[in-house]
C-alpha cells in the first residue's frame, strides 16, 4: 500500500479549482487529474505493510492540529515531475501539521519522505515540456481560492489505468 496524509477539498472547492484550471490543463498537460483526486499531500509515509497499517493509524491518533486554511493563487509549472500545481502561499498551520505528521510517523518505525513543504494540489500531469517553456510561470488564478480544512486524511494511492487514484481510508478532525 502506498499511503500518504493529506488535506482534501470538499466537492465544491474541488469544483472551482477544476474550473479555474481547465483550460491551462487542456492546454498542456496529457494527463488532466479528476477533481475528485485533488489533495494537498501533508506527509508522504510510502509503501506500508498492510499489517502495518494499524501502526500508522495509532500514530496519527495522537496529531492534535488546528484547522488549516490555503489561500491558493497561482498555477506553476514544476519541470522536474512534469506537473501543474494549483500552489498556496505558505500556511504555518500546514507546515506544523506536516511535520507532525512526519514526526509521529517516524516515531512509529516508519520512513516518510521528508522534504521541505510546498503547500499545492496537482491538476495535471505529464506536461509536454516543450510548450510549458514557452510560458510564464507561475500564473495568477482569475481567483483566490479561500480552502479551509477541518479534517486531514490517509489516503492510498492506487495505480490505474489512467494514473492514479486515490482513496481515503482514515480521517482525523482538525480543532478550532
Amino acid at each position: 500500500m502506498r499511503l500518504f496524509f493529506a488535506l482534501q477539498p470538499g466537492s465544491d472547492e474541488c469544483a472551482a479549482i477544476g474550473a479555474l484550471t481547465h483550460q491551462d490543463v487542456a492546454s498542456f498537460a496529457k494527463q488532466a487529474i479528476a477533481p475528485e483526486n485533488f489533495h494537498c499531500t501533508l506527509s508522504f509515509v510510502g509503501t506500508v505493510e498492510p499489517a502495518r497499517l494499524d501502526a500508522l493509524v495509532a500514530a496519527a491518533d495522537g496529531v492534535r492540529a488546528p484547522a488549516v486554511e490555503l489561500e491558493c493563487d497561482a498555477l506553476d509549472y514544476w519541470p522536474q515531475p512534469r506537473v501543474l500545481c494549483v500552489t498556496a502561499r505558505a500556511s504555518s498551520d500546514a507546515e506544523l501539521l506536516s511535520r507532525t505528521l512526519s514526526a509521529a510517523a517516524t516515531t512509529a518505525g516508519f520512513a516518510p519522505d521528508i522534504k521541505p513543504f510546498r503547500p499545492h494540489l496537482t491538476v495535471g500531469r505529464k506536461v509536454t515540456a516543450s510548450l510549458a517553456k514557452e510560458s510564464v510561470w507561475p500564473r495568477s488564478l482569475t481567483s483566490v481560492l479561500r480552502l479551509r480544512f477541518d479534517h486531514y486524511v490517509l489516503m492510498e494511492s492506487r495505480r490505474g489505468e489512467h494514473g492514479s487514484d486515490y482513496h481515503v481510508l482514515r480521517s482525523w478532525p482538525l480543532h478550532i
